[in-house]
Order: structure tokens, then C-alpha cells, then sequence
């Protein structure tokens, strides 16, 4: 298989040329300075999909949207908590002593 790759060319100071297939300069200096871009021509073999690798991704992303919803529902549990206890919060009355001046 052929595909066409656009490597983006960066500089730093410290550091000879890297090609890197995103535009790092725009994450900050210390990724270096964009000096150009070059599109080359690579070829490789394809590595036939594993379902088992598929599915695997599946559960996980199965996994991170439960714990996600746990956690908002947590949240919300939460908050509803806490607006019963500071409904139940009542400071205790002093009594107001009449004193004169």
C-alpha cells in the first residue's frame, strides 16, 4: 500500500532538524520553529485488523463513558447533598439581652 505523508520541518536552537508528521511550533517555542513541510511517498505492508484488538477498543471506550457518567452522576448526587444540609443548617437563635445605655 502507497499512501502520501506531509512531515512538517522544525528547528530549535539546541537541536538539528526534525521532521515530524504534525505541527509541533504551534504547541509553543520549546518544540522549535516550523521551517517548512515536505510531502513523501511511503509504502508498506498492511497489517490485517485483529478483532480481538477491535474489540478490546470497544470495551475500553465502553469503560471510560460508564466511569464518565459515574462520575457526573457522583456530581450531581453530590451537590444535591449538600443543598439538603445547608437547607437543614439553621444557626441557633441567641437570646437578645436588652441593655441599656
Amino acid at each position: 500500500m502507497k499512501t502520501t505523508i506531509r512531515l512538517y520541518i522544525h528547528k530549535h536552537p539546541d537541536r538539528p532538524q526534525e521532521a515530524i508528521i504534525c505541527n509541533m511550533a504551534q504547541h509553543g517555542a520549546r518544540f522549535g520553529v516550523l521551517i517548512g513541510t515536505q510531502d513523501i511517498e511511503v509504502e508498506w505492508e498492511e497489517i490485517e485488523d485483529s478483532h480481538d484488538a477491535v474489540l478490546i477498543e470497544q470495551l475500553e471506550a465502553s469503560a471510560q463513558k460508564v466511569h464518565e457518567d459515574a462520575r457526573l452522576e457522583l456530581s450531581h448526587i453530590a451537590e444535591q447533598i449538600e443543598k439538603l444540609r445547608s437547607a437543614e443548617y439553621k444557626p441557633e437563635a441567641k437570646p437578645c439581652s436588652a441593655t441599656s445605655i
